[in-house]
């Protein structure tokens, strides 16, 4: 892929930025119904066994495995990142009209792996956009602002839908109504950064001398700290993503003691956390601008291994609202970091390589770790003990980046420049 200009003016980063600002609404939406609410449709209503529920789970974490695809496809084709990303979300909608004339459970599961797939296929996609169309200086704060707002449409979609699938369960064709408007919204928005309204975006080009992935696998064989950054993402991640389903399953199942209502399940899953996400993301902007890259990735491990082990102490409403908070908390940082880290690390002519191989390793961990959680719980192990396993997890991923921690700590002190990690090993 061509550099791009060194800085994007004024008028275009501001047009940019309103343009990931607004899809940040369907995002949200998109994102509501991923992480919970499909999943409780799939429960409620087609009483799905563990295994589809896990590969329902799983849908968004393919899309992450064909991201790599994605970006290749589109380097060959010499299409813009707006306009390969489109393409994927309408390809998506499809996945969520079959149910809708085929209410079948096959079918619902299946139209779910297409659709959440098309919303992962598109991420390594999306960093090349924020890397090309935002100044670095600024990029944590200005995409914080619209990651807060998706954590603001999620919190209120998941009020409007609680409330919706908690009075029929047979309204749950209303709700993927909503799916499919948010699907063709995103796709609208992905269309706007590939035309000409924006800064001028170059098509994704390769030389065609070297095979994409040859080239990312040399540069995890040389590149010593991309290999520790990517080692501790996986079973931090792992962790987490374990706990989604798991999450779920703890508030619904009767057989834990909550049996919470579908509006409480979605208050606690996704209103909670998305109101800590919405107040904190702009903050942890800042953080990710002008902070120690190590220092703010490790605190915020410690807060997602403490946000586990409170939820799932007991089943007292105090206990649960207060691990939804922690988790809120250490997800506004999370998400910041996990969309941004590579602009930090990477050379600009590697970008587009560790784009891939860092949502390729998510989808990894993505595709699995729901799997492993709902088959722990299915022999009889408690929520808690699972929850004590991710706790160690995610602080034995910590541990893995105090090297690195240590390296940019001495690099900071004698240099004294502003906050640029270590590239290369």
């Amino acid at each position: 892929m061509p550099a791009a200009p060194s800085e994007p003016s004024a008028e275009a980063v501001r047009r940019s930025f309103r343009i990931e600002l607004l899809r940040a609404f369907p995002a949200g939406t998109i994102e509501a119904f991923g992480s919970t609410f499909l999943l409780l449709i799939a429960l409620r209503h087609f009483d799905l066994s563990t295994g589809w529920k896990a590969t329902i789970v799983a849908g968004a974490q393919v899309g992450l495995l064909f991201a790599p695809v994605a970006l290749t496809h589109a380097t060959r084709r010499g299409m813009s990142p707006g306009d390969a990303g489109a393409r994927m979300l309408v390809i998506g909608s499809l996945g969520v009209v079959a149910p809708l004339l085929w209410p079948h459970p096959a079918v619902f599961v299946i139209g779910c792996l297409v659709a959440l797939t098309s919303t992962g296929a598109q991420w390594a996609l999306l960093q090349t956009i924020y890397t090309d169309q935002f100044p670095a200086d600024r990029r944590g704060r200005l995409l914080s602002l619209t990651i807060a707002a998706k954590f603001a449409c999620s919190g209120l979609v998941a009020i409007g839908v609680g409330r919706l699938l908690g009075r029929d369960a047979a309204t749950w064709r209303w709700a993927q109504l909503l799916l499919l408007v948010a699907l063709f919204g995103s796709a609208a928005c992905m269309r706007t950064f590939g035309g000409p309204a924006l800064r001028p975006h170059a098509p994704l080009r390769d030389d065609g001398r070297e095979h994409p992935w040859a080239r990312r696998w040399a540069l995890l064989q040389t590149d010593r700290t991309l290999r520790l950054t990517l080692s501790s993402w996986m079973l931090m991640g792992f962790a987490n993503l374990m706990m989604i389903p798991l999450r779920v399953e703890f508030l619904a199942d009767p057989r834990y003691g909550v049996d919470a209502s579908s509006s409480t399940i979605g208050a606690l899953t996704i209103t909670i956390p998305a109101v800590l996400r919405l107040l904190l993301a702009p903050g942890y902007g800042w953080v990710f601008d002008h902070l120690p890259f190590f220092v703010a990735r490790i605190l915020v491990n410690i807060g997602f291994a403490a946000s586990i082990v409170v939820f799932f102490a007991g089943t007292s409403m105090t206990g649960l609202v207060l691990g939804a908070v922690v988790f809120g908390v250490s997800a506004a940082g999370g998400d910041v970091m996990w969309a941004l880290w590579t602009s930090r690390l990477a050379p600009p002519e590697h970008l587009a390589d560790y784009s891939s191989l860092h949502t390729f390793s998510t989808g990894v961990r993505g595709v699995i770790a729901p799997f492993v959680g709902l088959w722990l719980l299915d022999h009889d192990v408690s929520p808690r003990s699972v929850g004590s396993l991710c706790a160690v997890m995610i602080l034995l991923g910590s541990m893995i980046l105090i090297p690195d921690l240590r390296a940019e700590r001495a690099r900071l002190a004698a240099n004294r420049l502003p906050v640029e990690p270590v590239v290369g090993g």
